[in-house]
């Protein structure tokens, strides 16, 4: 499926309604990027937009995983990172780096063939960790020393925090 971002847009043009699940789920998606994703700073340096996950819980701003994404051209691609909000507390590698394992590398991907599309997953499953991994690259992030709501719904792809698409852009994900 194809979810396009209107320039000025904050939410792409493909929403179906989220499916609810249990906890302990993975999803998995194949996603292709387009050249159009690559965008000049413009204040967004600390902005990460959101491609897919899950919420945990009512509202999902409060616990959410998912996999973010941002243009970096210094990097010459999109870096993809995983991304979450734990109690509203923004959790990502560069903000809160003891909520990921030392040991591993912790650098992010990044896809700089835009001809290649990459395999993504987020697996809820281990009672430890939560486990992220794009082509192969995987990043093991300690999960909430609290209990969570069981259920919660899937999450689709968002440009932006704070400033919208600057440009219209796209991306192939199934």
């Amino acid at each position: 499926m194809i979810y396009k971002f209107k320039k000025d847009s904050h939410y792409s043009t493909l929403q179906f309604p989220s499916f609810l699940f249990w906890n302990n789920t993975i999803q998995s998606r194949v996603v292709k990027f387009s050249e159009t994703c690559m965008y000049d700073d413009e204040g967004r340096s600390g902005q990460i937009n959101k491609l897919f996950g899950f919420s945990q819980g009512f509202p999902h701003q409060a616990n959410y995983l998912l996999i973010g994404w941002r243009s970096r051209k210094d990097l010459g691609g999109i870096e993809l990172l995983p991304y979450m909000h734990f109690n509203y507390e923004k959790i990502y590698y560069q903000r809160a780096p003891q909520h990921f394992i030392e040991s591993e590398n912790q650098d992010p991907f990044i896809l700089d063939d835009f001809n290649r599309s990459v395999f993504i997953t987020i697996n809820t499953t281990d009672p430890k960790y939560y486990i992220f991994a794009v082509n192969g690259k995987i990043w093991h992030v300690l999960r909430a020393n609290k209990p969570w709501f069981p259920i919660g719904y899937t999450l689709k792809p968002y440009f932006g925090g704070q400033l919208p698409a600057p440009h219209e852009m796209w991306i192939d994900m199934v």
